[in-house]
């Protein structure tokens, strides 16, 4: 999206005084925990993990990967971003500048060179046929048996239920903001997301989780991928 900014990565009129700088829950304890998912305990027979942020925004999950030792890579769709992401974990005196400007339909690494790819909220800013070249994308720069981790909101999430579906994997979103207007690649039900993905990934599993906050009501639906 080009009205990206730096700015619409945090919302001060919501108290926000910084960039969002800690992981992830639902992401930490995947790669934090053997017994959370079938797919993701492979992730533990490595001692060293290539992983790659695709749309790491202001580096709060790159943080957690960073503690955890491992080999970490960025993608981030303008030079603002690109920026945030250094000057956040800057200001949290850590050093990182490993980030390249991509997008979902072209991730600038070669393909075969990551065991982890993540993906929170940032998939479905590919629509339409443009969601299956960004998935293809996601399956191309993880190497054999590389895990992906796709995060996208639910049925139940207030941005779907305030956008209008035009067709399949292509809505308009009405919830106001910076994406007023803007067309998402939404998926209204799980089975769906499921499909999809298994035309990309040998192995799916999908999670959810969920943020109330006041009256926003915040679902997500979180896949665990097997190329």
């Amino acid at each position: 999206m080009n009205n990206w900014k730096a700015e619409n990565a945090y919302n001060k009129k919501l108290g926000s005084i910084f960039p969002p700088s800690y992981p992830n829950e639902m992401l930490v304890k995947i790669c934090s925990s053997k017994k959370y998912s079938d797919i993701s305990k492979r992730l533990f027979l490595k001692k060293k993990i290539k992983v790659c942020e695709l749309g790491c925004l202001s580096g709060n999950n790159i943080r957690f990967f960073l503690d955890k030792g491992w080999k970490v890579y960025g993608v981030e769709i303008n030079k603002e971003l690109k920026e945030l992401s250094r000057k956040n974990l800057s200001r949290m005196k850590i050093k990182f500048s490993n980030v390249k400007i991509g997008h979902n339909e072209k991730i600038p690494y070669k393909s075969n060179f990551f065991d982890l790819l993540v993906s929170i909220n940032t998939i479905h800013y590919s629509y339409g046929n443009k969601l299956n070249k960004a998935l293809f994308e996601v399956s191309r720069v993880l190497n054999k048996d590389g895990l992906a981790i796709i995060e996208t909101p639910s049925n139940k999430h207030d941005a779907i239920k305030n956008s209008i579906k035009k067709s399949e994997n292509h809505w308009i979103w009405k919830w106001g903001g910076f994406r007023q207007n803007s067309i998402m690649g939404f998926f209204d039900n799980k089975a769906k997301l499921k499909r999809k993905l298994k035309n990309f990934f040998s192995e799916v599993e999908i999670n959810e989780r969920s943020e109330i906050y006041k009256n926003i009501k915040l679902y997500w639906f979180v896949a665990i991928c097997k190329k």
